[in-house]
């Protein structure tokens, strides 16, 4: 069923609630749940999933998406990961939009294993929050595009402890390079909160 309207929700009613579902293929619905602001364990396994509308969610945890197919995410309003493997194990993720991301607490391999990840897009105008140093792309994962004024400081990015985060900060390069190295790509407005 198809709903047209939003549909007001006080917690988190969809925790795992298609977890391994090889069915579902698309769930444009998610903008509709306006009261949703979490997503835990939601499409865990869900191995023919490939879109997902991110649209009104501002905090994804553990394994939202883990395991599944899908090629291409934005995140517009999303502020902070929390847990592990969100999108891990993402075998046909190759592109990754973040606009207002900013505090990550204990994740870890946040897109590990996603072999065709080429690139993401991290549209932060703040100083990134994080208290674990092996959390991105593990050993996976293509180029981090961050808004040129931010470069140096993602460049030598550390956690809250010190520790360097070499999995982003040797991918890190400068938003203004995007345009030259896809062309053909014309990204979203990025979104304000």
């Amino acid at each position: 069923k198809v709903y047209k309207k939003s549909i007001q929700c006080s917690a988190n009613p969809l925790q795992s609630k298609f977890n391994s579902n090889t069915l579902i293929e698309r769930f444009d619905e998610l903008k509709l749940f306006t009261g949703v602001t979490i997503l835990d364990t939601v499409f865990n396994s869900c191995t023919s999933l490939q879109h997902v509308n991110f649209e009104n969610i501002i905090r994804i945890t553990s394994s939202v998406c883990r395991y599944s197919a899908l090629k291409h995410v934005y995140l517009p309003r999303v502020t902070t990961f929390y847990g592990y493997y969100m999108f891990c194990n993402c075998p046909q993720l190759e592109t990754v939009i973040l606009d207002n991301l900013y505090i990550q607490n204990t994740s870890q391999q946040t897109f590990r294993d996603c072999p065709k990840h080429k690139w993401t897009v991290w549209r932060t105008d703040r100083e990134y929050v994080t208290t674990h140093s092996a959390h991105w792309n593990g050993s996976t994962g293509g180029k981090i595009y961050v808004n040129d004024d931010m470069y140096d400081y993602f460049k030598s990015l550390k956690t809250s402890s010190g520790t360097a985060i070499t999995s982003i900060s040797n991918k890190v390069h400068k938003l203004s390079e995007f345009a030259t190295d896809y062309p053909d790509i014309v990204l979203p407005e990025k979104v304000e909160i």
